[in-house]
């Protein structure tokens, strides 16, 4: 978009896309703007996806930069490389074609200022669910960190217990919910699908605080067919782990 000048004697004199990309240039971060010269090696003022796929190819500082510590000079060969890129593209460049430098620099600054200690957590999380270092989570690898690492379990099925997932049904399903919730339909979970769902969720959480319930205190009644010590074991011991008073009665 070209902007008007003041000129002489009333004239109104527009600013040409040269001097345009000064005023930008000169409002942003410089190590931000030197990672967008590098993508844009042909000093258009704007790169496409092809060029942000060639330097982050060939480009290690803008690797480190763009996705640090993951590895993306085999992304034209290997499938989690190409979509880890491909949605950083996406987030970057919203629905553009082309990266200019406002978009470019916003995204980072916004980036920066998100790191944030939850969003920390939520990288943390992440990486300890992503065991082979991918910059992707497969549906396996989500299954098996709930199972095995308590830490993640909490993080995202706060209070259920994800060890037996994979013989109790009933845990089966809910791991098995979250991962599509957060994948939204997508086979593997990247890294932007991870912080978007759990910034949202923290942001859609009650800040109302609730009052503590002395749960020895009262009685719970539950009458239905395939709940019970017998027929499901794991969900009569969430009752009786959730602190309640509980009497179990047969026929």
């Amino acid at each position: 978009k070209l902007s008007p000048l003041p000129a002489a004697n009333g004239v109104v004199r527009v600013k040409s896309k040269a001097e345009c990309r000064e005023v930008e240039e000169e409002d942003a971060d410089p190590e931000i703007l030197e990672i967008f010269k590098r993508i844009d090696a042909k000093s258009e003022g704007s790169f496409s996806k092809l060029d942000f796929f060639a330097a982050m190819q060939r480009d290690a500082a803008v690797n480190e930069f763009v996705l640090p510590g993951f590895d993306s000079s085999r992304l034209l060969s290997d499938e989690r490389s190409y979509d880890a890129v491909d949605a950083i593209f996406d987030a970057i460049a919203g629905p553009r074609q082309r990266v200019s430098v406002p978009e470019f620099t916003a995204y980072f600054r916004r980036a920066r200022a998100e790191k944030t200690p939850k969003t920390r957590e939520i990288r943390d999380i992440f990486n300890r669910i992503d065991v082979d270092g991918s910059g992707s989570i497969s549906k396996l690898e989500f299954v098996a960190s709930m199972q095995q690492d308590l830490t993640v379990d909490e993080f995202i099925l706060p209070g259920v217990d994800s060890s037996q997932v994979m013989n109790d049904e009933w845990s089966f399903n809910a791991v098995d919910a979250a991962f599509e919730a957060i994948a939204n339909g997508k086979k593997r979970i990247d890294y932007c699908d991870f912080e978007r769902y759990f910034h949202k969720a923290m942001a859609c959480a009650s800040p109302i605080t609730r009052r503590v319930s002395n749960r020895a205190s009262r009685r719970v009644l539950i009458i239905g067919p395939g709940f019970g010590r017998q027929v499901n074991p794991y969900q009569g011991r969430l009752i009786e782990e959730a602190g309640y008073q509980v009497h179990w009665c047969s026929n």
